[in-house]
């Protein structure tokens, strides 16, 4: 009798030791679950990788899409959390710069709670920012510097950041397609809708 308890436990210890879900099998059991609908299994999936196997090499991607999924679902606080990890502890990472862009624009359409609107549309303009500074290279490097002008002219109102920081991007980006959307932000800055038809139209009769 105890030998067959002993080679039970024994092969009990062995099913466990050989039978250990990997952080890559974790992965498809989340993605099988997003295909069914399932966001919350998929978030624990996800979740246990992140427990389970810390050094694994696809943290980065599985906080981004667990990232994704709070957001899906609302959590917000979450969400910014994981971009937050991601930017932090995996700055080398080719995830970091767009981790960096969905939390500005997270904060930029007022979706954190406990923060006043003016405080979060500087914080989406100073991510937007950091973007540029510290990714220069990154594809999200261009229309980030715009949108931290965009936000310092048209929801912050502060003019002279604004300016600043659109002179900035066509300094930088003189080729790229938003150039000529950042010099019309310059031309009719701080002028009313009806400023800047009274002034389109006296431009297009001269």
């Amino acid at each position: 009798m105890n030998k067959i308890f002993q080679l039970l436990v024994l092969s009990l210890i062995m099913f466990f030791s050989c039978g250990k879900t990997s952080d890559k099998e974790y992965t498809q059991m989340a993605e099988e679950n997003i295909k069914e609908g399932n966001t919350s299994e998929a978030i624990l999936n996800y979740q246990k990788v992140l427990d389970e196997y810390p050094e694994s090499k696809i943290i980065p991607k599985v906080l981004a899409e667990q990232a994704s999924l709070y957001q899906e679902n609302g959590n917000i606080s979450e969400a910014i959390l994981n971009y937050q990890k991601i930017a932090e502890e995996y700055p080398e990472s080719d995830l970091a710069p767009e981790a960096i862009v969905k939390q500005a624009s997270l904060y930029h359409e007022n979706k954190v709670k406990n923060i006043n609107r003016i405080e979060s549309f500087e914080t989406a303009a100073n991510l937007f920012l950091t973007v540029s500074e510290k990714y220069p290279e990154s594809e999200q490097a261009p229309s980030s510097l715009f949108m931290a002008g965009f936000i310092f002219a048209n929801d912050i109102q502060d003019f002279t950041r604004a300016k600043a920081v659109y002179n900035m991007f066509l300094n930088k980006y003189p080729g790229d397609e938003l150039a000529s959307s950042a010099k019309e932000e310059l031309e009719y800055m701080g002028l009313t809708p009806e400023e800047i038809l009274r002034k389109k139209t006296s431009q297009g009769s001269e």
